[in-house]
């Protein structure tokens, strides 16, 4: 069963990524099954096209399940310590991937975002972009150590969407607004 959650305030719809209910959540009314959009507000062009987002997906749980905690035994693997069910963890994935593109949104006036913005309409990606590896990927790779380090419990919404303004503030630096750093 999927469901509709929002993207950001100002969302209309081309490009759809599915969102399935984590078990804790309240069942959703089967009237109200859809997709949610990918944040798209500025213009009739998806900050983020269809294509990149799947493989963004990718990246995000190539993060998550390739995280290793130093000094523990090589065995000692997210999925060795993760008691819930792998679509759990899939959904869970989607669900960060959903508030990435809300924050990615505040940054659509970058000086930067052209340039990346070229690169995702090229998609199918011909390879990874900087962005796919130090953002994505790492927002990944801090959800797949904090399993590891919490016995197989996730990050509150609060630890990741701070993780997810880190990298999105590193990656897209306030200096080339014109404004002081952070």
């Amino acid at each position: 069963m999927t469901s509709t959650l929002p993207v950001s305030t100002h969302t209309t719809s081309t490009a759809l990524i599915p969102v399935v209910p984590q078990p804790s959540q309240p069942p959703v009314d089967s009237s109200a099954c859809a997709v949610t959009a990918v944040s798209q507000s500025h213009s009739n062009t998806p900050l983020v096209p269809l294509a990149v987002a799947f493989i963004w997906g990718a990246f995000l749980f190539d993060g998550v399940i390739t995280a290793r905690v130093p000094h523990q035994p090589e065995d000692h693997t997210v999925l060795s310590v993760w008691s819930e069910g792998f679509d759990e963890l899939i959904n869970f994935n989607t669900q960060v991937l959903q508030l990435l593109l809300q924050h990615l949104e505040q940054y659509r006036d970058h000086p930067l975002m052209p340039t990346v913005q070229v690169y995702w309409q090229r998609a199918p990606l011909p390879q990874p972009n900087v962005f796919e590896y130090v953002v994505i990927g790492a927002i990944g790779e801090f959800i797949g150590k904090f399993i590891l380090l919490s016995h197989g419990k996730l990050p509150s919404t609060a630890q990741y969407q701070a993780q997810i303004q880190l990298f999105l503030s590193h990656f897209f630096p306030a200096e080339l607004w014109g404004l002081p750093a952070r």
